[in-house]
Formats: structure tokens, sequence, C-alpha cells
């Protein structure tokens, strides 16, 4: 089976590739940055979409820009990433299966128990994008939307909470958590990512589906696994008024026979155990 991913330059991107690599031909495009990115037995195109000469069989859509921590992406880049290139890929290979990544930030940022019908409330410039996306990509017959809730695992960016408390942890001695750390996000590793993405293409699934862990976990839950792991102190300081987020995937993991998640304390454990490697 031929597999085309693009934004193969990016923390999803580059996992899914090598771990797909394995069973199925990989061809990656990478981004409109300077990203550079080599994966063993892959063919990576430059950011031009009309060079690729293979015709896949499937096309998973990783590319994104995001805007997250200090990193400020504007509308029009947002457009130009999200939603234009979306279209473009899904004109040049109409006779692909394509699946859309896209993100649980659709759904707003209000406190609320949220599934594969909840209603769309997109409250950012990237959550928008992402909205015309998905219709971009529902437009063709035979495609799929996963959104995705928080991911994390080796190779993920800086500026995300987990990246956050883990780089305070090993930098400085200490877990800065604001308010009473009682807010909860849910939180999918990169590797269970790849198996709802492989579930949906092999499945030829159609519509939407979500992409999440089974239960929530609050910031001074997270603050504690990684005071376990690496011993820093956990200190409280200012306030949190950020909004909890709730999924419930059931529909999801039934209709792609999802069986088994990732324990988050090993998740983490690996992740830091990369960051120590890395730095």
């Amino acid at each position: 089976m031929n597999i085309l991913i693009t934004g193969v330059s990016g923390f999803l991107g580059s996992s899914l590739a090598e771990l797909l690599l394995s069973k199925y031909t990989i061809v990656g495009i990478k981004g409109p940055s300077n990203t550079s990115v080599k994966i063993g037995g892959i063919k990576i195109y430059d950011n031009n979409i009309g060079s690729i000469i293979e015709k896949p069989e499937i096309v998973i859509m990783c590319h994104a820009a995001v805007s997250s921590g200090n990193s400020v992406v504007d509308n029009e880049s947002l457009f130009k990433a999200n939603v234009k290139f979306t279209e473009q890929v899904i004109n040049l290979f109409p006779n692909s299966y394509h699946l859309y990544i896209s993100s649980v930030s659709v759904y707003g940022l209000e406190e609320r128990l949220i599934n594969e019908s909840s209603h769309l409330n997109p409250e950012t410039g990237y959550a928008v994008s992402k909205v015309w996306g998905e219709k971009i990509a529902q437009s063709k017959i035979g495609s799929g939307i996963l959104r995705l809730s928080s991911l994390y695992g080796p190779g993920m960016k800086n500026g995300t909470l987990i990246a956050n408390y883990v780089d305070q942890a090993l930098n400085i001695g200490k877990i800065q958590v604001w308010g009473n750390g009682e807010r909860k996000q849910n939180y999918l590793h990169v590797e269970d990512a790849v198996l709802y993405i492989e579930s949906m293409f092999k499945k030829r699934q159609e519509g939407i589906c979500i992409a999440s862990s089974q239960r929530e976990i609050s910031n001074k839950e997270l603050a504690n696994i990684i005071n376990s792991i690496t011993g820093a102190p956990i200190e409280y300081s200012d306030t949190d008024n950020s909004a909890s987020r709730y999924i419930n995937n059931e529909i999801s993991r039934n209709r792609l026979e999802i069986k088994r998640e990732k324990d988050l304390t090993e998740g983490i454990k690996d992740y830091i155990l990369w960051k120590k490697r890395r730095f």
C-alpha cells in the first residue's frame, strides 16, 4: 500500500512515517519551513505538491500551521497551510482515500463534555482554519476526519503543558503549576494517534472520528507524575482560569476497534528519557 504523508517534518507526521514504514511504502512532503527531516527508506519532497510523481492510495494530511505556547501564527499563514494547501492536495489526488488530521479545538474552549456529534465552536484562528480544512476534505466522497486531543510523546514541540513541566523539572529543578492544579485535560500519546490513523485508512473510514484517551488528568496529577520521575518539587502560584476539557470518544473507539492505549506515566517516562538524550 502506497501512502503519502503531508507535513512529514512535523511531530505527528515524522512519528507516523517512522511507525508505519515497516508495513507500507511511504512518501512524505514537508512544510515550507527550513525544517530538515531524514527518515530512512522514505522519499521526502520539499513544499511543492505538484512535484510528487507517485500516485498514493492513501493520503494522510498531517500538515498544519499551529499557534501554541509562545508561537503565534497569523491568520493568513493559517489559511494558507490549513485550508489552501488542503484543497491543493485533494485536487491533485482525486482517486486517493484522504484522511484529514484535525483537532478537538474545533469544539471551542468552554467546559463541557464533547463527543463526535457535539456542536462546533471554533474560538481561535487556528480552530477556524481547521474547520475550513475539514469542510474541504469532507467535500470529497470517501474521506475521513480525525480530531486529536492534546498530543504528546518524544519529538513533541516545546510550549505545550507536558513539555513545559518537564523542561522546568529538568532545567530549573521545580515544577510551577498555576492555580490549584485542578484543571483537567485529555492527553493522547503519539503512538496511540498512529493506531487511530492506521485503523481509519485500513477501513477507509468516512466521516468524523475523535482520537483521545479514555480519561482526563488534572494539572496537579500531571505535575505529580513528573515529580515522581524527576524528583522536582511542585510550586503553586497565580490563578488558572482556563476551562477543563472532557471527551467521550466511545463511538470512535468502537468503530475503529481501538483496544488499548499507552499508560500516561510510561509515556511521560519515555518523553523524559528522550529529552535527556537530546540535551
